[in-house]
C-alpha cells in the first residue's frame, strides 16, 4: 500500500447526500490511515437555490481541502481538459468515487477516463449497480426494499479492497466531529434568549423539503405541534432556510409558543442546535439525516417517491420511518401526479403523535 498517499474523495449533491457520503470518507480514512492527506471534489450549481458550502467536512476534520468545479465543465471539451491537467499537478495517488449509485456504467466510464488523464492511478469504487439492483419490485410491481446509498458507496469500495470494521451507525455519526469541532456558545446564547426554561426539552420539527412530492401538509404540522405543546416539559423549535420563517412564526402565533430558528444558523450551527434537542420530526431530507448523524431520537416521515431503503436513516439514536406503499410507489417525481398525494396524506396527525409518545418512553 502507499506511505501517505494523497487521496481525492468525489462526492456531490446536496445535504442529505454528503451526510450519506461520510460513511465513505471515513471508510477511506480508515484504510489510507490519519496520516494521508485528503481532499474532497465537488461541483457548485449556481442554479440550485439548495446548494451549500461543502467546506463543513474540513471543518470536522474529514478532508484537509474542498476543490470545487463548475460543473458546465461536462458540456465543454476544453475545459474538462484544462480542469484535469490541474489534478494532474497535484499528484493525487488515488480517487475514492462517492458518486450516487444511479451513477450509470457509460457516465462511470467516462469519470474513469477522466481521472486517468488527471493523472490518478488509484481508482476506488468506480462500479455500477445493476437496474434489478437499484429499482426492485415485487410480484405486484410496487417497489420493494433497495440498497441505501451508504451501504452502495460502502459496497463499490469493497470491490476494490476497501473496508472497514465499523458498523454504519458508527460511521455515519457526526456527533464526536461536531463536540470536538463547533463551539456550543453562539447556539448557547441564541437559546438563553429564546428558550421559555432551560428545564424544557426541546422537540425539533423540519417541516421543509426541497421537494412537492415529499411533503406533509403544514396544517399537520400545526396540528401535531398544537398536540406536543399541551404535553408538559416540552417545547417545539422550527428548524429551516430563511424562506421558512415566516410559515414557522405563523405555527409558533397559533401555537402561542416555540422557538423559530428558521434562517439562523448554518449546517454546523444547526448540528450544534440539534445535540440540545431531545426529539426531532421531520421529511425525508437533509436535516433529519443530520439530526440522526447527531444522535437525536427521529421520526421521519417518508413519501413513496423513492424506492424504500434508498434513504433510510442510521443513527445510535431510536429512530422511526413511516411511509405508506402506493401503486404509483418509486414514480421518482419532484412533484405528485396523483390528485390526492396518498402516499404522504394517509400518514395521519395521530400516527404520528402516538410515535412520537412511545419514542418519548424509550
Amino acid at each position: 500500500m502507499i506511505n501517505q498517499p494523497k487521496i481525492l474523495i468525489y462526492a456531490i449533491g446536496s445535504l442529505g447526500d454528503s451526510l450519506i457520503a461520510v460513511a465513505g470518507i471515513k471508510a477511506a480514512r480508515d484504510f489510507f490511515g490519519e496520516k494521508s492527506s485528503y481532499t474532497l471534489l465537488s461541483f457548485k450549481d449556481p442554479d440550485l437555490p439548495f446548494a451549500f458550502d461543502h467546506s463543513f467536512f474540513s471543518q470536522l476534520g474529514l478532508v484537509d481541502d474542498v476543490i470545487y468545479y463548475d460543473k458546465k465543465i461536462y458540456s465543454s471539451l476544453i475545459q474538462k481538459i484544462s480542469f484535469a491537467i490541474s489534478l494532474r499537478k497535484m499528484s493525487f495517488d488515488a480517487v475514492v468515487y462517492l458518486a450516487p449509485s444511479e451513477r450509470k456504467r457509460h457516465q462511470i466510464s467516462r469519470d474513469k477516463l477522466f481521472f486517468s488523464f488527471a493523472g490518478i492511478k488509484g481508482k476506488m469504487g468506480l462500479h455500477a449497480f445493476s437496474k434489478q439492483a437499484l429499482y426492485p419490485r415485487d410480484m405486484r410491481g410496487w417497489p420493494s426494499k433497495t440498497v441505501g446509498e451508504a451501504e452502495a458507496h460502502l459496497l463499490r469500495l469493497k470491490n476494490d479492497g476497501v473496508v472497514t470494521s465499523r458498523s454504519l451507525e458508527n460511521l455515519l455519526s457526526l456527533k464526536n466531529e461536531v463536540i470536538q469541532n463547533v463551539s456550543p456558545e453562539p447556539v448557547e446564547q441564541w437559546l438563553q434568549a429564546h428558550q421559555v426554561s432551560p428545564d424544557v426539552k426541546l422537540v425539533a420539527f423540519c417541516p421543509g423539503t426541497k421537494d412537492a412530492s415529499k411533503k406533509w401538509a403544514m396544517k399537520n404540522f400545526y396540528e401535531l405541534g398544537k398536540q406536543i405543546k399541551n404535553l408538559k416539559g416540552l417545547e417545539v423549535i422550527v428548524l429551516g432556510s430563511h424562506a421558512e420563517k415566516n410559515q414557522a412564526q405563523e405555527f409558533i402565533h397559533l401555537w402561542a409558543g416555540g422557538i423559530n430558528a428558521c434562517g439562523e444558523f448554518d449546517i454546523l450551527g444547526t448540528a450544534r442546535l440539534l445535540a440540545r434537542c431531545s426529539y426531532y420530526i421531520g421529511l425525508d431530507s437533509g436535516v433529519t439525516h443530520l439530526a440522526a448523524a447527531m444522535a437525536v431520537p427521529s421520526i421521519c416521515l417518508s413519501s413513496d417517491r423513492d424506492f424504500p431503503g434508498r434513504w433510510d436513516i442510521h443513527g445510535y439514536a431510536p429512530h422511526r420511518t413511516l411511509r405508506r406503499s402506493v401503486a404509483c410507489g418509486g414514480c421518482r417525481l419532484r412533484s405528485c401526479s396523483q390528485k390526492e398525494h396518498y402516499c404522504m396524506e394517509s400518514i395521519s396527525v395521530d400516527e404520528v403523535f402516538k410515535e412520537f409518545k412511545e419514542m418519548m418512553k424509550i
